[in-house]
């Protein structure tokens, strides 16, 4: 699940089988550019960085199968997309 407002978005993963952990991370959306926002340059999330983002969490703790406390990873913005953006060169 995705929730965005002007500030950036909000990624919500949870299991579809399982009544588990729930992980949170966010994405500011000025990695576009130093003055975007959410109308004139929006974040995309893409597959691709939801993947990273449960990958990195799974690293972090999360299990999607376990009960347990909700894991919160923050702001991922210099953490996942300039690795991301850098592995397209």
């Amino acid at each position: 699940m995705i929730k965005g407002d002007f500030y950036g978005v909000v990624l919500l993963v949870i299991s579809e089988k399982y009544n588990a952990q729930k992980l949170f991370a966010n994405f500011r959306h000025n990695i576009n550019g130093e003055n975007a926002c959410m109308y004139d340059n929006p974040f995309i999330v893409e597959p691709s960085l939801v993947k990273r983002t449960i990958l990195f969490g799974i690293s972090k703790g999360y299990s999607p199968e376990e009960n347990g406390n909700d894991i919160n990873l923050g702001d991922l913005s210099e953490e996942l997309i300039l690795k991301f953006t850098d592995n397209k060169n």
